[in-house]
Formats: C-alpha cells, sequence, structure tokens
C-alpha cells in the first residue's frame, strides 16, 4: 500500500491528465526538472535500496543455514528436524526474494514511465525551440521591413 502511495507521489508532476502545454510550461518554469531529478533520485535510491536489502536477506539466509548446520552438530536433532527447518527458512527465504523482486520490477517500470515522458517532454521542448526562432526570425524580417518602410516615407517628406 505504501508503495503505491509512493508511486502515486511519483507519478503526480507526470500524470497522464497534464496537457502538452500544461507539461511544456511548467518545464520552462524549472518545476518539472526538479520534480523529474527528486522522482528519478528516490527511484534509483528505493532500487539500491530493494538490491542491498536482496543482498542482506542472502547473506541472513546464509548465516541461518550455517548456524542450523553447527546447532545440527552439536545437538543431536533428528535428520528430519534439520531438513523441515531447512525447508522453512528456504520458503521463506524465497517469499522474501519474490516480493524484493516484485518491488524492484515496480520501480523499473516506473522509471520506464519516467523516461518516456523525459523524452515526450525533450520533443515537446526541441518543438519549441524551433517555434521560437521561426517566430525570432519573423520578428526581425518585419522589424526590417518597418525600418525600410520608415525610412521609405522620410525621403519624400525631407525632399519636401
Amino acid at each position: 500500500m505504501m508503495l503505491l502511495i509512493k508511486q502515486e507521489m511519483i507519478k503526480g508532476p507526470l500524470g497522464s491528465t497534464s496537457s502538452r502545454g500544461d507539461i511544456a510550461s511548467r518545464l520552462f518554469n524549472g518545476e518539472f526538472s526538479e520534480q523529474y531529478e527528486e522522482s528519478l533520485g528516490n527511484l534509483r535510491d528505493k532500487v539500491a535500496e530493494l538490491t542491498l536489502q536482496l543482498r542482506e536477506k542472502s547473506m541472513e539466509v546464509d548465516q541461518l543455514v550455517a548456524e542450523l548446520e553447527r546447532s545440527t552438530l552439536t545437538h543431536s536433532a533428528s535428520v528430519q528436524d534439520f531438513e523441515d527447518e531447512m525447508d522453512r527458512m528456504e520458503g521463506q527465504f524465497q517469499e522474501e526474494n519474490a516480493l524484493l523482486r516484485d518491488q524492484l520490477d515496480e520501480l523499473q517500470s516506473d522509471n520506464g514511465q519516467l523516461v518516456y515522458e523525459l523524452e515526450t517532454l525533450d520533443r515537446i521542448c526541441q518543438e519549441n525551440d524551433i517555434r521560437y526562432e521561426e517566430s525570432k526570425a519573423q520578428l526581425e524580417n518585419q522589424q526590417r521591413e518597418i525600418l525600410d518602410l520608415s525610412q521609405s516615407v522620410e525621403k519624400p517628406a525631407q525632399s519636401a
């Protein structure tokens, strides 16, 4: 449940309900890039945390197996008890491992969505840059035309 809440918080700034104009506006205001960087950083931190947890759990299982082996040697436990405990520990490890892998898959999926949305925003920015340059060139041409017209109007007025 907590993961879903975090996922919604991460998707919030990039949600599909945002319009292209809204996203572009937020991007130009610097809001999106900060939120994206923060979300991406959070995802990377979570992936690292889950990877570390997976390694720690693997080491714990190895330690428990070693302790169980020592315990079996020092105590007169039956072979069946040992096998039952190993099966229990293996099942527990597999459950925890599956849970961590599911969480990692969800985070990787979220990360993929963020990358897709960032690429979309990058394309929008490039399109806006092209439109800006075109508008700038049009404005410069219009200013030159106005200057030419002003000069042509002033010349006959000066002659008269």
